[in-house]
């Protein structure tokens, strides 16, 4: 099994990936900043909705998904596309176990620099 570790910390990115007894890193800047209504929308998904999803919350969370689902794309064209390390790694992802690590304060408010 190989693991691919991502650990956010002051702005950038640190992306490892160990396979076979080999380890390789790279770092990424990272400018990402949510929107207060994004981090509203995923509060609101992630813990409202779960509760009352009858109508009209389908339809809002549609939309909600749709924006997760660019925001995942910026995230993977920041941090993932541009580095070697993800070049060797995205070969292996059906025995890939991803990790992600971030300071406790950084985990519940992603920004970037």
């Amino acid at each position: 099994m190989s693991v691919l570790r991502l650990r956010q910390s002051n702005g950038r990115v640190a992306v490892e990936h160990k396979a076979n007894g080999v380890r390789r890193t790279g770092e990424q800047p990272f400018t990402f900043q949510p929107t207060e209504r994004d981090q509203e929308d995923l509060r609101w998904y992630l813990e409202d909705y779960l509760q009352y999803p009858l109508d009209p919350a389908p339809k809002i969370a549609e939309r909600v998904e749709t924006r997760m689902d660019e925001i995942g794309v910026e995230l993977y064209r920041q941090i993932l596309e541009p580095s070697p390390v993800w070049a060797e790694a995205r070969g292996r992802l059906a025995e890939t176990r991803v990790e992600i690590v971030t300071p406790v304060q950084e985990a519940t408010a992603i920004r970037g620099s």
